[in-house]
């Protein structure tokens, strides 16, 4: 058994508030925090992804749809559709992505 703690996880990237709480060969689990207005610009990623909301709001749009996502509300995307987060809370919004292999 290994606890990792958010302090300690390794950030997926300098720029992104997002770490890695967990990995193996079957998902992989982050960690990701936007401050107020902070955007996620719109990108595609090759993985399915499960985003559980932990706290505050954001629009979320993929492919051509857009949507409120809010506090213990979750989103299935598929992988290969472009995606993108906007915090539109006057507080932090928090989420947890569980990405899945191809």
């Amino acid at each position: 058994m290994k606890v990792i703690s958010l302090q300690h996880a390794e950030k997926v990237n300098p720029v992104l508030d997002a770490h890695i709480m967990g990995k193996s060969d079957k998902a992989k689990i982050v960690h990701i925090r936007l401050r107020p207005g902070e955007k996620i610009e719109p990108h595609l990623n090759e993985h399915d992804a499960f985003f559980y909301v932990l706290e505050g709001k954001s629009m979320v749009t993929s492919g051509q749809e857009t949507l409120l996502l809010s506090r213990n509300q979750c989103i299935f995307i598929e992988g290969g559709t472009e995606r993108s987060f906007d915090n539109i809370s006057v507080a932090d919004f928090k989420m947890i992505a569980i990405k899945l292999p191809e």
